[in-house]
């Protein structure tokens, strides 16, 4: 081939890739309602959604493709649809995916969207330890320890959960039997109850259930730093004002 050919061919090539990146659809939102992490005997909502119109969507567990009646619509445009899970058992956990196809075009498909489902109970209940403290002054910092319950398997993936927020606060994946959990510099919105679970992060996807609650109230003044700043803006006011007499006579 002759060089001068080589810059067009791979002008036509980026061209080409460049065109089916721009045109590839993009990945839909899959989320888990009321979370990923829920203990046994209870229901699961996995939804899925995209802002394009006239698609069809296709659930998967472990690569096998769910039954597309078991699938609810929630708009007439469906761009949103809904899988209920009910009654979870060990068997339902796993790997979920999400992905559409547009209908007039099927070969046009979106890339999958994953989520992981854990059904917790399976495990021992862990428990929080440490120096904690409760009630705490705005911009302190909180470390809390969830312990995990013995004769577990590792490694695991400790969560830490606050009552009322569907999404976890804090993960980490950890090899032994303790991992720490770090809030601040807190604000009043920290305030509320806290617990940890801990769970596998492959199959059979074994969790316990939530720990005992722990209340962290942030309650009272600032720190020590935001309370000397306002002192000195303080004495700056009184300055000002002492020094005003003087400025008018100038």
């Amino acid at each position: 081939m002759s060089p001068e050919l080589l810059p067009l061919l791979c002008l036509g090539l980026c061209a080409g890739q460049s065109d089916r990146t721009v045109h590839e659809p993009p990945s839909p939102f899959f989320s888990a309602l009321p979370r990923f992490l829920v203990p046994a005997v209870s229901n699961v909502t996995l939804r899925c959604w995209t802002h394009i119109r006239n698609v069809e969507f296709t659930f998967t567990k472990e690569s096998h493709v769910l039954p597309s009646e078991t699938m609810m619509s929630l708009d007439d445009s469906g761009r949103t649809v809904v899988l209920p899970l009910t009654n979870l058992s060990r068997e339902d956990a796993g790997n979920y995916s999400c992905k559409y196809c547009k209908k007039d075009d099927p070969s046009r498909c979106s890339p999958a969207s994953y989520l992981s489902l854990v059904v917790g109970g399976n495990l021992s209940k862990p428990f929080f330890s440490g120096q904690m403290r409760r009630a705490v002054s705005p911009g302190a910092n909180v470390t809390l320890e969830c312990v995990k319950g013995r004769h577990t398997a590792a490694p695991v993936k400790f969560v830490l959960l606050k009552e009322g927020t569907p999404e976890f606060v804090e993960s980490h994946t950890s090899t032994g039997a303790v991992a720490q959990f770090h809030l601040g510099p807190v604000k009043a919105m920290d305030s509320g109850n806290y617990s940890c679970v801990y769970y596998q992060t492959e199959a059979p996807f074994s969790a316990s259930l939530p720990s005992a609650s722990l209340e962290i109230q942030v309650t009272g003044v600032a720190s020590s730093s935001a309370e000397a700043n306002l002192i000195l803006l303080g004495l700056a006011a009184v300055f000002l004002v002492l020094l005003e007499p003087s400025l008018v006579e100038a």
